[in-house]
């Protein structure tokens, strides 16, 4: 399937088109004529109901914003894009200014139009994968405790802590694309995301999002690529065209002896105060020192709560005073107070 559409970028922006299951619009930001930016997302019955089609994505029923943006920088540039089950190639083809006629005045307008042809192997991919996700959740997380949604899994700790792993395919053939700061990784193949969730940490420093519910990967305070946790700490993608079997197996045997494993560090608040450090090769976090300062006041300790958050707050250099005024803000939400000071520049 291959469809050329074009979209015009008059006043309120209006124009959209419908490919599949997919809806594409120009981004209401004012782009030149040779580098639009789009905003695509699906098609579903809650984006029809918010008039999405009309007006682009808001906030979906989950309170996750719904759609893509896709930029492209000149005509020939190549995207493309995951909606669903389906992948999509969009290529810019043409763009140009027309007459418009509004009610009351006739004006120039930009248009734009694209290429987009839909990516058959997609489907074959995207089912794949959900079927590893059954196999994985069904012989290994299932007993653990963890629930499943789509390609991502939960398990509450004991102590309220959420451990957080998801199957993320790769949406782009990055190497299509012309910034170099992209690594390049084939369309078909995907990695293991590792995340840990800190209820209280989500309430202070992500204030929209919705309380309870299931926890995204990219929610989390503590966050890993599978890669990262292993001894050769090297990104790692398995490939979707590998025979489902061996798949299972890789992805099982990996899980149980690496990514299981490195959450289980991070079963306890205690265990958090104990192995978060402020570096540390296998992880991202949030500024561990804010995160410690937030679990030791959900405990009640405020002695200790304060001690972390002032010291933190008085390494900031001086030139980085939009954190340090950060940190004086949060420490008032925290219900803290901590002496302002400044700390002259590393020689």
């Amino acid at each position: 399937m291959q469809q050329r559409i074009k979209l015009v970028h008059s006043a309120m922006n209006p124009d959209f088109a419908i490919i599949e299951n997919m809806v594409v619009k120009l981004s209401f930001a004012e782009r030149g004529e040779t580098n639009p930016l789009l905003e695509v997302f699906e098609n579903t019955k809650w984006a029809q109901e918010k008039e999405w089609t009309c007006y682009g994505p808001a906030f979906d029923e989950n309170d996750e914003w719904a759609g893509q943006h896709i930029e492209f920088n000149e005509l020939g540039d190549i995207r493309q894009v995951q909606i669903g089950d389906s992948a999509y190639e969009i290529m810019f083809v043409h763009s140009g200014k027309e007459k418009f006629q509004y009610p009351a005045s006739v004006e120039d307008v930009k248009f734009y139009e694209f290429l987009v042809s839909e990516l058959n192997k997609s489907a074959d991919y995207s089912k794949k994968l959900k079927s590893i996700a059954r196999y994985i959740h069904e012989t290994l997380l299932k007993p653990l405790g963890y629930k499943k949604k789509g390609n991502t899994f939960n398990r509450e700790t004991a102590d309220g802590l959420v451990h957080v792993i998801n199957f993320q395919m790769s949406a782009f053939e990055l190497n299509r694309m012309k910034n170099p700061l992209f690594i390049s990784v084939p369309y078909g193949n995907f990695t293991i995301n590792l995340g840990v969730c800190i209820p209280e940490a989500v309430s202070i420093l992500l204030p929209y999002k919705k309380k309870g519910g299931f926890v995204n990967e990219y929610d989390c305070q503590i966050r890993a690529r599978i890669g990262s946790i292993l001894e050769s700490r090297k990104d790692i993608w398995f490939s979707l065209d590998e025979e489902t079997d061996k798949l299972n197996v890789q992805i099982q045997a990996v899980l149980q002896k690496s990514g299981v494993p490195f959450l289980q560090e991070f079963e306890t608040r205690e265990d958090i105060e104990k192995n978060l450090r402020q570096t540390d090769p296998r992880y991202d976090s949030h500024v561990p020192s804010v995160l410690l300062s937030i679990v030791a006041l959900h405990k009640g300790d405020t002695v200790n709560a304060q001690r972390l958050l002032q010291g933190y707050y008085d390494q900031i250099q001086p030139t980085h005073s939009g954190h340090k005024k950060y940190i004086k803000e949060l420490s008032d939400r925290l219900g803290l107070k901590i002496e302002l000071s400044e700390v002259a520049p590393l020689e």
